[in-house]
């Protein structure tokens, strides 16, 4: 059976949200990670067509994400702004008068008073004892009988009193907290507080007046809209923001049960700028082709970025000798010739691959989030280090058949530790790159890390 290597060791498959420290480390991850998602959705809207299909040059996209002001809150408004600026208004007129609709129930009416019946309540009368109505309402003169009561206990002020708790929860997360210096930067701008604020207090006071009062909270988010949430201009404007807080609240919800997979999408991105400091387009003898960046409109499974989109492949000429370097992920192996299958014993995340005359030379790809202390990225280095001896000695020996060469795996972690905090150098078997949770700055691959990767695809 074939042994699979694993840089996961200690790390977390799912991370369980820590909601009582909100700028602890877990959640600073989570945070800073949809941030790094939030801006790189903003580069592809500005460059290409919006969409699944969209893309747009990778040199482009690195070189504005280097540029962009991490410190800062980014372009894009904030989602609660966003919905402040739509929803705002049909709140409002929804607060001065909520939908109200009739409801019936059976209850023993006065004869007198008695305006409506129903098969029920006929029957009932029928089965009472006397032959006269007088004789069968009995000495109170009462009998069976539907009436009718005024309520807005209905599925659409449901809908719109759960949407002003999640605005009011949404608001208290980023909510400024000049007290909090690591969370400051999370917090809205001024601007953006002075439009957020009065919209999270218009909630507030919407959920206390009397037509919401005495509305049923919903137990599970609701999915399919009745008749007035999707024809009453007011309640259709409620219940498009609703669908938002409710994608964003999975979408958070997803990130921490996917973790390692959120982290890809910031791993894959610095093993794509370290593929175009290794082998530069102008150094290349020979483009075949070239792939653009390409994100998904929402997550899958924690993953924004198409795995598809990773640049590559570039030809590179030596001393009379062509070698074809590409930059593939995991279901590129699986989907593609059958000599690249057994490269899937490794399960990696991606694949450096140099395609030379008489062999093919691989160096692995591996994405690690591991749980804040530095005892688990040592135990994941020694992992990583032990299992790739015993897959190079056992299915890709120097004299392999297929021209299999295995080199140095690349492991890529995110990086929760503090300075001072010792970290493993690089080996035979193991290059490493930490990236550091809280995005300060935007980190490149550094000159070293690049000539070792070169020379080690590379060397004769």
């Amino acid at each position: 059976m074939r042994d699979r290597a694993c840089a996961s060791g200690g790390a977390y498959i799912g991370l369980k949200s820590d909601q009582g420290e909100p700028a602890s480390e877990l959640n600073e991850f989570i945070s800073e990670s949809l941030r790094y998602i939030q801006r790189l959705e903003e580069i592809v809207e500005t460059g290409g067509d919006n969409g699944s299909l969209c893309g747009i040059s990778w040199i482009l996209v690195l070189e504005q994400l280097a540029q962009t002001d991490w410190q800062n809150e980014l372009a894009r408004k904030p989602l609660i702004v966003q919905l402040a600026e739509e929803q705002g208004v049909p709140l409002q007129e929804i607060a001065r008068g909520a939908k109200k609709v009739l409801r019936r129930f059976r209850e023993k009416e006065r004869v007198s008073r008695a305006r409506e019946f129903d098969k029920a309540s006929m029957i009932r009368i029928a089965q009472l004892p006397g032959r006269t109505l007088a004789q069968k309402a009995g000495p109170r003169q009462r009998i069976p009988a539907v009436k009718r009561f005024e309520t807005t206990d209905t599925l659409e002020n449901r809908v719109v009193e759960h949407f002003c708790r999640l605005v009011e929860g949404e608001y208290r997360r980023v909510e400024p907290d000049t007290g909090n210096t690591r969370s400051e930067r999370k917090g809205l701008s001024s601007e953006h507080n002075s439009v957020a604020q009065p919209f999270a207090q218009l909630c507030r006071s919407t959920r206390a007046t009397e037509d919401f009062y005495g509305v049923t909270k919903l137990r599970s988010p609701c999915v399919s809209p009745n008749f007035t949430l999707e024809q009453n201009s007011n309640y259709r404007s409620i219940w498009l923001g609703y669908k938002r807080l409710i994608q964003r609240r999975s979408e958070e919800e997803e990130c921490w049960a996917w973790a390692r997979r959120l982290f890809l999408n910031r791993a894959m991105v610095f093993t794509a700028e370290l593929f175009e400091q290794a082998f530069p387009e102008k150094e290349t003898a020979f483009l075949p082709y070239e792939k653009h960046l390409r994100t998904w409109a929402s997550q899958h499974h924690g993953l924004w970025l198409d795995m598809y989109s990773l640049p590559g492949p570039r030809v590179l000429e030596a001393e009379g000798e062509f070698t074809t370097v590409y930059l593939l992920s995991s279901d590129d192996i699986v989907e593609g010739p059958e000599l690249l299958h057994p490269l899937s014993c490794l399960n990696a995340d991606a694949y450096i691959i140099a395609a030379k005359t008489e062999e093919v030379v691989i160096s692995p790809v591996y994405g690690f989030v591991g749980d804040c202390s530095p005892s688990a990225l040592s135990r994941a280095w020694e992992d990583l280090q032990q299992v790739q001896c015993r897959i190079r000695r056992e299915m890709f020996p120097p004299d392999s058949p297929d021209g299999l060469r295995l080199q140095q795996s690349l492991l890529i972690w995110a990086d929760f530790l503090r300075p001072g905090q010792s970290v493993p150098d690089n080996c035979d078997e193991v290059l490493a790159a930490g990236i550091p949770v809280l995005n300060d700055g935007w980190v490149s691959p550094s000159n070293s890390l690049t000539t070792a990767l070169r020379q080690s695809l590379l060397e004769r």
